[in-house]
């Protein structure tokens, strides 16, 4: 099990749990996630200097894009350095961030109703969704 989110200090923190094996894993309840969050540790963390910092996307080990609740999305390192930063139209930040196979940047923006990727530091409308829809959150997975 993997997880990587905010804590209260703002900061990116990773945890991850080799003790439970997937043929274990039958029911979840709230019990076992707790029994699981009991055995999980820190490996590594990364201030962001979002606050909030609302979204987090993983490039590779070391590396993530993240967001808050402005127009700037920022790739920072593992010692929170940014890498990179990409500025968005939607003033109230990206209602969702993802990254590609290809380790593209994929943002959605709800005042326009866009799925957005950025490729070398460009910005280009992939999708723009019918009047009413109403976009949150993005997810690429791929193996």
């Amino acid at each position: 099990m993997c997880y990587i989110g905010p804590d209260k200090s703002h900061k990116l923190t990773k945890v991850i749990d080799h003790d439970i094996k997937r043929e274990e894993i039958k029911e979840v309840s709230f019990s076992s996630t707790r029994e699981s969050l009991e055995k999980v540790r820190e490996i590594t963390s990364i201030i962001t200097n979002q606050n909030p910092l609302c979204y987090v996307a993983c490039v590779k080990v070391g590396q993530a894009w993240v967001s808050g609740e402005n127009n700037t999305i920022a790739l920072v390192d593992k010692q929170g350095f940014v890498q990179d930063r990409v500025s968005i139209k939607d003033n109230d930040g990206p209602n969702g961030i993802a990254v590609t196979k290809h380790a593209e940047l994929l943002c959605t923006e709800s005042t326009n109703r866009t799925v957005n990727i950025v490729t070398l530091g460009r910005i280009k409308t992939l999708i723009t969704t019918p009047n009413g829809w109403i976009l949150w959150g993005i997810c690429s997975y791929s193996w």
